[in-house]
């Protein structure tokens, strides 16, 4: 008997490891630009944010792990995590990087598009 549920039909986006793992990264990154805030200025609404980005990654995340290889998933989301936070630093904190620690980005880059051709 086909196991079918209302969640499954209505969130078919589950079913997919790579956009819940670019979902879980999202939150993760969200969460980690957050905690730069909580560092400058602390506040409890900040603290509650982090909470629940990180509530919100985790969940993701586990629904993900049920899909996907372990090893594959988690370096697929750190490496997308790596890839945001650089993007996103570079955008709205102006912050920039050396050759030598572009050149790292981009091997990460390359590692991610390895683990999503499953050709």
């Amino acid at each position: 008997m086909e196991k079918n549920t209302m969640f499954d039909n209505k969130l078919l986006l589950f079913g997919n490891p790579i956009a819940l793992a670019a979902i879980a990264a999202v939150c993760y990154v969200s969460a980690t630009f957050a905690m730069k805030t909580f560092s400058l200025n602390a506040s409890i609404a900040t603290a509650v944010m982090i909470f629940m980005l990180m509530a919100a990654g985790i969940s993701v995340e586990i629904i993900a792990m049920g899909r996907e290889q372990l090893g594959v998933l988690y370096v697929l989301i750190l490496g997308l995590e790596v890839s945001l936070v650089v993007t996103v630093s570079v955008l709205l904190l102006g912050e920039s990087y050396s050759a030598k620690e572009i050149l790292g980005i981009m091997l990460i880059i390359a590692g991610i598009a390895a683990l999503i051709d499953r050709s």
